[in-house]
């Protein structure tokens, strides 16, 4: 029988688990590498540590969506959205799960909602006298169809 070496008979100790300011941090870097895999789980850990942060849900819409859950990842960015309407980015993800889920409608209503909320956050830009061109029933302006 062989004796355990005092490296494999000293324990480590456990290690601390992740504040909830850690555990966005350490999501945002994985998510923002293209790292989704696995993110799911901590994501809905850190909604349930931080139900009210609207950044925590928007998080979890961004792993659910990149793990090919686009219809749960359009609830979290809509519970994102209603904590804090003023997240810019959140509306754009959520226009880019409703088109993969095919709700091409919906997209058209959140496009049109962009400028006024662009403008409403002092995005710098004057909206007077600015026109969109028409969406198309692909939800691209006509570009995403095929010539």
């Amino acid at each position: 029988m062989v004796a355990p070496s005092p490296s494999q008979s000293e324990a480590a100790p456990p290690a601390q688990p992740l504040t909830a300011a850690e555990l966005k941090l350490q999501l945002e870097k994985r998510l923002a590498a293209g790292q989704a895999a696995g993110t799911v789980p901590a994501a809905e850990a850190l909604v349930q540590a931080t139900p009210d942060d609207p950044k925590a849900w928007t998080i979890l819409g961004v792993a659910l969506r990149s793990n090919g859950q686009p219809g749960s990842a359009i609830v979290a960015y809509r519970r994102a959205l209603a904590l804090d309407p003023d997240q810019g980015g959140v509306l754009s993800n959520l226009g880019n799960a409703l088109k993969d889920v095919g709700r091409l409608d919906e997209v058209v209503v959140h496009r049109e909602q962009r400028v006024p909320d662009l403008a409403r956050l002092g995005i710098g830009f004057e909206p007077v006298g600015l026109r969109l061109p028409p969406v198309e029933a692909d939800g691209l302006g006509g570009h995403g169809r095929a010539a």
